[in-house]
């Protein structure tokens, strides 16, 4: 009984969390590689056969916001997730064979 009780409350405070739209967020330490905008964008398509299969603007950024895009290749099914603004393009995650969702 004991068990259920503590189990019961702490699906409680989650969901009164979630009602409340808490998000606890850290500052991450991820080494990230950037390059200047056209050459990343160049070397991807060249070198990978990659292109922009869909972007989105990202409000968390410097004062004008970022831009975060895919890039695939349908044959090999290699993609590049990148952010960039004006000048820098940044590499978040690359990988081979993108999951179904």
């Amino acid at each position: 009984m004991r068990k259920l009780t503590w189990g019961l409350m702490f699906c409680l405070s989650t969901m009164a969390i979630a009602e409340e739209g808490e998000i606890r967020l850290i500052n991450a330490k991820k080494p990230v590689k950037c390059g200047p905008l056209n050459d990343v964008f160049n070397g991807i398509q060249k070198i990978y056969g990659e292109s922009p299969t869909w972007n989105s603007k990202n409000d968390i950024g410097p004062p004008n916001g970022t831009t975060v895009a895919l890039f695939q290749n349908k044959k090999t099914g290699s993609w590049t997730l990148l952010e960039f603004d004006s000048e820098t393009a940044c590499f978040l995650a690359t990988g081979v064979n993108e999951p179904t969702i």
